[in-house]
């Protein structure tokens, strides 16, 4: 009796030893800011979701995750709902290891047009190939290109 006791702690004990945690980052979204003119952002505190706005002017995004490595992370989660449109971009911008003219790192981006619910991403499924993680510049919510004014309500975003 005492060796399967023995048995069944030390399989207990190396599966836990072997089994990895990713890493989780969690978007603070009562704090999130508009970022231009051309976007609107409101927190409702009761409901615990935002509403997300945006014009057909240019930059029509807000940011969501700054500059740094995210290789780290697998996946994108976003949770959002229909508000006066059902759906919305992902914007994601990221150094390509090319240098301009005068010495900047040069960026390009992918965008990722989904529509609302509950979302796990991965980064091959937004198109972002994964030896760029390390280069992320920015991680955005953007409108819908093909809807001139809309909104969407969003309840949570983490990695």
């Amino acid at each position: 009796m005492k060796k399967i006791l023995f048995l069944i702690l030390s399989l207990i004990l190396m599966g836990g030893a072997n089994s990895v945690k990713a890493k989780k980052l969690s978007l603070d979204l009562s704090a999130l800011p508009a970022s231009s003119e051309s976007t609107t952002w409101s927190w409702d505190v009761v409901k615990c979701e935002g509403t997300f706005g945006w014009d057909a002017n240019s930059y029509n995004s807000t940011q969501l995750f700054g500059e740094g490595d995210y290789s780290s992370y697998t996946t994108l989660n976003i949770v959002t709902s229909d508000g006066t449109a059902d759906h919305f971009r992902i914007i994601i911008k990221y150094y390509n290891g090319a240098v301009g003219d005068k010495g900047e790192k040069l960026t390009t981006q992918v965008t990722y047009y989904t529509d609302c619910g509950v979302k796990s991403l991965s980064w091959s499924t937004i198109g972002l190939d994964v030896k760029y993680l390390p280069d992320i510049q920015t991680i955005r919510l953007s409108g819908a290109g093909d809807v001139d004014k809309g909104n969407i309500k969003v309840s949570k975003i983490y990695l």
